[in-house]
């Protein structure tokens, strides 16, 4: 079972991918973010090429039915394939092969592309883009945060995003940025 959402927050321009999955590192290949571009989900016989070349692609405006119609008609292996894009202004586009484990489908809409594969049916893509849709007044990543290799991963992953809030946000809140290229964490540790 592999399910993934690429997205882009409407209020912020963010862009992300979350995947759930119950195979481990599924989540590290299935997806990539490129700033200013777009994200995109590949998954099911992942080809990290499709994103690799893709994201450029959306950089320069392209829309994501073009870029992803081009890089397909390329690919051998695409009946075997998923792709979710969104580019950077939300327009967003899926390809589902005919070869995909059943069940298997996606499903688009603005600032968004779901996918899934081995799934019991189309109801477990509705159920996502309702969450998504429902937590609109959410952070992006708290909407899109992820967890592969578990027996439960939906119940892993509200526990790991709770750590996720309690240990590694306060530190990334404390690094240097653009504008305080010292950062909090270095003022405090230079006193």
């Amino acid at each position: 079972m592999t399910f993934s959402i690429a997205a882009r927050c409407p209020r912020t321009g963010r862009l992300g991918v979350r995947a759930l999955t119950a195979r481990p590192a599924v989540g590290k290949l299935v997806a990539h973010v490129q700033s200013g571009a777009g994200a995109v989900a590949t998954q099911a016989t992942p080809n990290p090429f499709v994103a690799y070349d893709g994201l450029p692609l959306l950089g320069e405006g392209r829309s994501p039915e073009d870029v992803l119609s081009e890089l397909l008609a390329r690919d051998p292996g695409r009946e075997v394939r998923q792709v979710g894009m969104v580019e950077r202004l939300g327009r967003s586009y899926a390809f589902t092969g005919s070869r995909t484990r059943d069940w298997a489908g996606h499903h688009t809409g603005p600032g968004y592309a779901v996918q899934g594969n081995r799934l019991v049916g189309p109801e477990t893509l509705a159920a996502i883009v309702g969450a998504f849709d429902d937590s609109r007044s959410l952070d992006l990543v708290e909407r899109l945060v992820r967890v592969d290799d578990a027996e439960h991963p939906a119940l892993e992953l509200r526990r790991l995003y709770g750590v996720f809030q309690a240990e590694v946000l306060p530190t990334i809140e404390q690094l240097p940025t653009r504008e305080d290229p010292m950062g909090e964490a270095a003022r405090q540790a230079s006193r």
